[in-house]
């Protein structure tokens, strides 16, 4: 079962940051600073924080608030992130994670088949966020995310991703 779910979901993440960095080339080219506890998350591959993680040497909470400041940093120009879920992610870092292959990893994920229950829900349409829309159920991707370990975050996706 976990080798399934890492085949399902390793694509799917990558291609969540093969998208997210192709955004964010020419304005983080040369952030201030990309150190958390001494490690440059920016020449750190997933494996290898999960790895850091595992041995104590970097903690879901720094690396989540490291990447929450670089949120608050780059999307008043980016517009990237449409519905920030600080409180919830730093709440999950700090609590009891599942037993996932990316246990306390922050990740964005489209605001596209991927709706949580209660929480701002839109497919890039202007109407819903008009209506103030929330989803009344969580997605099976969701779900597949939370119990993989993520600690998530809402990107912004064009209409119906058309």
């Amino acid at each position: 079962m976990r080798s399934r779910l890492r085949r399902f979901l390793l694509p799917t993440f990558l291609a969540l940051v093969v998208s997210g960095a192709a955004a964010l080339t020419g304005l983080a080219a040369n952030p201030d600073n990309t150190k958390v506890a001494g490690i440059d998350v920016d020449q750190t591959t997933i494996p290898e924080l999960q790895e850091l993680m595992n041995r104590h040497r970097i903690s879901s909470v720094n690396l989540t608030n490291f990447y929450l400041q670089r949120i608050r940093k780059l999307n008043p120009e980016l517009n990237a992130v449409i519905h920030t879920r600080f409180d919830e992610a730093r709440a999950a870092a700090s609590g009891t994670l599942p037993d996932g292959p990316f246990t306390g990893v922050p990740t964005l994920f489209k605001d596209l088949g991927c709706a949580v229950e209660g929480e701002p829900y839109h497919e890039g349409m202007k109407f819903l966020k008009d209506a103030a829309y929330r989803s009344p159920h969580t997605d099976n991707l969701a779900k597949k995310y939370f119990a993989a370990g993520f600690v998530p975050d809402h990107l912004d996706p064009p209409p119906l991703a058309l």
